[in-house]
């Protein structure tokens, strides 16, 4: 547990200060995502209601010091799992055979039958592939959601919970045998997201300052705290991705149906 010091300021208004004023209303159209959230779960409006605002405040001092103890394994986890748990996962809810192989366009990487890879560099543990090509095309190929959900299930979140919280090498590319149905997937993604959060949750404030490790190759010496946020980071960056591949898919009616305008 760390502590850090927080300034509380107390503000009053000026002479010269205009009233308070009714502010935004949490429930307005134009102040949420047009996503449904849960009900409380937005961290940044938890509560439907009024806000109050003023305008030409003076503050005149600081008045009060705080310390307030921080758990900042709670506070990485959170970072992750609150975007995980209200965003990302939901979205991948009746995913379809078709939609999770689909290719947008010619060329892309996917997980195919291993006499069908399109790479040299293609591999899984059976019959199953996942397609890899290194050092990666320059541009690099787009992907389809089956591809892209490999790689976060076992490139960003499997090999690493291996390598820091259980069997260092036992999971990447070549030891896994890659699922070919939506259901698959997302039993491989789930199952790896919970165990690199599990290994996370077990961190305490020394573990978190400690080097990497030789695993992370050149940024061995960073300390296991960045390996974290890094990780959330891919995880948040390549979800994205996956979601847009969804509206994707279901703008264009599977791809038969492209604007030309």
């Amino acid at each position: 547990m760390s502590r850090r010091t927080v300034r509380t300021v107390t503000s009053r208004r000026s002479a010269s200060s205009r009233p308070v004023q009714v502010g935004l209303d949490c429930r307005a159209a134009s102040t949420l995502s047009s996503r449904p959230v849960g009900p409380g779960m937005s961290p940044f409006c938890r509560e439907p209601g009024l806000k109050l605002s003023a305008s030409s405040r003076t503050v005149v001092g600081m008045e009060t010091t705080t310390s307030i103890d921080i758990d900042w394994t709670e506070e990485l986890i959170e970072q992750l799992d609150w975007h995980w748990q209200n965003h990302l996962r939901p979205r991948l809810t009746e995913l379809t055979d078709d939609e999770y192989l689909w290719e947008p366009v010619p060329g892309c990487w996917s997980l195919r039958r291993r006499d069908e890879a399109s790479t040299p560099m293609a591999a899984g543990l059976d019959t199953t592939v996942a397609d890899f090509e290194y050092p990666e095309p320059v541009p690099p190929p787009l992907t389809t959601i089956a591809w892209r959900m490999a790689h976060i299930s076992i490139g960003v979140l499997g090999s690493r919970a291996a390598n820091h919280f259980g069997q260092p090498g036992t999971v990447d590319y070549h030891t896994t045998d890659w699922p070919l149905t939506a259901a698959g997937g997302l039993q491989l993604l789930d199952h790896h997201y919970e165990a690199w959060t599990a290994g996370v949750r077990s961190l305490g404030d020394e573990d978190l300052r400690r080097p990497c490790g030789p695993a992370e190759g050149p940024f061995a010496d960073y300390p296991m705290a960045s390996l974290v946020l890094h990780i959330s980071r891919e995880v948040i960056h390549h979800g994205s991705e996956l979601c847009v591949l969804r509206d994707l898919y279901r703008a264009s009616n599977a791809g038969t149906e492209w604007s030309t305008s």
